[in-house]
């Protein structure tokens, strides 16, 4: 996992995305689940459109095929963090422990961007 990162959210706003890169490694496996401290809840979102709409729905787990990059990225798939108890402010960071069928835990920083800069460059 790289390239993790949230935009900034204004005060008020108890919810944000995490969007980031996942490399498969030398077999297939399966991201099921992700937490921070950050965050009272978190879920893998998709979004689909339908009917000329995006829709944004819980979806159970993403597969990452071995040795192939899965970006997680805006008006796509990301981790939806609920229930900010405090605002994402730019230039922190934050943990966050993704979860994945074979690889366990795996720990990532992300780095919360401010609303005008321009994302990482998904790999």
């Amino acid at each position: 996992a790289s390239d993790a990162w949230a935009r900034a959210t204004p005060p008020g706003m108890a919810v944000a995305a995490v969007y980031l890169t996942l490399v498969g490694g030398s077999q297939a496996d399966r991201l099921v689940g992700a937490a921070t401290p950050r965050a009272a809840m978190t879920q893998i979102h998709v979004v689909s459109e339908a009917e000329g709409m995006a829709r944004m729905r819980p979806t159970a787990g993403v597969d990452v095929p071995a040795r192939k990059a899965v970006a997680l990225a805006p008006q796509g798939t990301h981790i939806m963090l609920m229930d900010l108890p405090r605002p994402l402010v730019a230039g922190e960071r934050f943990p966050l422990a993704l979860q994945f069928q074979q690889a366990g835990r795996i720990d990532v920083g992300v780095e919360v961007l401010a609303p005008d800069t321009a994302p990482p460059p998904a790999h």
